[in-house]
Formats: structure tokens, sequence, C-alpha cells
């Protein structure tokens, strides 16, 4: 088992809170403090130190928890969990989550669209506090995690604003900027800007994976983009078809319910929320069922 954030480390440790798996700099360590030896870095939970296990039968070691409450991760089928993805946003307290989670993005959306002063402001911590999030959902799931994960805290914004954010950020500018500029030149939505608009689109999610469980500029990496997709295409394929889905599906909502101001916004951010709930789910078990396929990453790019 890696370390969720740096993947050239072994996992040493296991967050009770947030699900992930750390390595030694990931963890804070007090272990004057009996009560709470180990901490998480990000969501601030208990953390189990592990142990090595080898396997005498197949003479394979992994990390195991030193108490036992670690579950085994079961192999599992990117086809057996399409269906299931979409009860994901639901299971134990899922449904709290995504209630509670729509009404305060609604409100503070709400605030950044009128509020011309602090919006922009206010929308780069809400939007970093979604994608927080969301990579949570995405991390969690790859790691094995069938249960949708706590809010997490707010102590690690300024790495996710000047780490993963900007990348993500970076990676969107790549995939879609080009389409933006040729629209802007030709002055007509013809065949050409769909098929920038198709192709940023289909590389988008890759880089995003990339990024979720890398944090680094190898996203960027054509190379190690196209042979991640070609060593699964066709699981790949699902997971752009339903994002192109879930865009045409929210902008419909969003059409259908301008005509109700308050309400229209809370169902249409509601919606929102659960189909991104379902994309980071599909995307961290795409991942898991392709794991050896990203761990070729290259150390220290």
């Amino acid at each position: 088992m890696l370390c969720k954030k740096h993947i050239d480390r072994d996992a040493l440790f296991y967050c009770m809170g947030c699900g992930g798996y750390f390595c030694q700099e990931c963890v804070y360590v007090n272990e004057a403090k009996a009560s709470l030896p180990y901490t998480c870095r990000s969501c601030g939970g208990r953390c189990e130190k592990m142990a090595q296990k080898e396997s005498s039968s197949e003479h394979v070691s992994g990390p195991v928890m030193a108490s036992e409450t670690a579950e085994v991760l079961i192999t599992t089928s990117f086809w057996s969990e399409i269906i299931p993805s979409f009860i994901y946003p639901f299971r134990k307290n899922g449904k709290i989550m995504l209630l509670v989670g729509s009404i305060f993005f609604s409100i503070f959306f709400a605030i950044a669209r009128m509020a011309w002063l602090f919006g922009l402001p206010l929308l780069l911590i809400l939007v970093s506090y979604i994608l927080e999030y969301m990579l949570l959902v995405l991390e969690t799931s790859a790691y094995g995690d069938n249960q949708p994960p706590e809010f997490p805290g707010m102590n690690d914004w300024t790495e996710l604003i000047f780490g993963r954010l900007f990348l993500i950020i970076l990676a969107a500018v790549v995939c879609f900027v080009p389409s933006v500029i040729y629209l802007f030149k030709a002055q007509q939505a013809d065949a050409v800007f769909l098929a920038l608009i198709v192709l940023g689109q289909f590389i988008y999610p890759m880089m995003f994976l990339i990024i979720a469980m890398t944090g680094k500029f190898v996203a960027f990496n054509p190379f190690l983009i196209a042979n991640s997709i070609l060593k699964a295409p066709l699981q790949y394929l699902i997971i752009v078809a339903l994002f192109f889905a879930a865009a045409y599906v929210s902008r419909t909502i969003k059409m259908l319910l301008i005509g109700l101001p308050i309400l229209g916004f809370f169902i249409s951010d509601l919606i929102s929320f659960y189909i991104m709930l379902i994309q980071m789910r599909l995307l961290g078990i795409f991942y898991r069922c392709n794991e050896e396929n990203f761990t070729s990453v290259p150390k220290g790019t």
C-alpha cells in the first residue's frame, strides 16, 4: 500500500477519520500523548500505525493495521460498481452530507453571485473547499472506502490552493482554452470548435485523476495520459460519457428551473453536487481497478 499523497512511499499509517493511507510525513506524531499519538495532517483524525505482515502462502508482504481494525480491500470490478455508484451518495451519512452540502453551497454561491466586492474571494474559498471534498471522495474511493467521507477540516486550504487546485485549474486551461481561442478567431461554432471541446472533455478527467493522486506536473505528460487511457479504454470511455451526460443534465435542469429564483438554485445545486459525487466515485473506482497503470509515475516530476 502506497501513501495517497506521496505515491513513491509506503503507507505507514491508516487514518480513522478520512480513511486514507499515509506515510510518516503526512502524520503528526506525538507518542508522548498516549490517547492520541498519531493524527492526520489532512483531516485531523486519529491515525493507527500499520505493521508489515507477510503472507506465507503467496510470499506477499503488505501493510496491515497494527490494531487489526483496518478493513481488507476486496478486489473490485469497475463494471460491477457503475450502478452502485449512483447509490453511493446516499450510503451511511451520505444523505445528510448531500443535503447539508447542497444548502451550504447554495447559500454561499448566492452570496458570491450578489456580492461584487468580496464575491470573487468568497467564490475561490468555496470552490477550493468543494474541490477538497471531491478530491477526498475520489481518494477514499480509490483506497477502498465504500462510504462517503465526512466534510474535511480547513487546515489544508493553503496547500490545496497553491498545490493541486493550481494544477487542476491549469489542466482546465490546457484542455478548454484552445477551443475558446478558436471560437474567438473563427466567430462560429463549427466542426473544429466542437472537436476541440470534445478533445478537451475527453482528456480532462484523466488529467484530473492523475493530479488528484499525485499532485504533480506529470499529469501534463501526454505519453502518460495516453498510456493510462489505453490500458483500460472502455472503462475510461464510460467515465467520459457519464461526464458528458452529467454536464448536459445539469445545464438542462438549470434552464428548466430558471423561473424559480431560490428553490431553483437549490435543486440545481443539489443535483450538481450529487452528480459530482458520482463522478469522483467512478474516477476513484477506475484508479482502484487500474492502479498498476499509475504506479509508474516518474518520481520527483
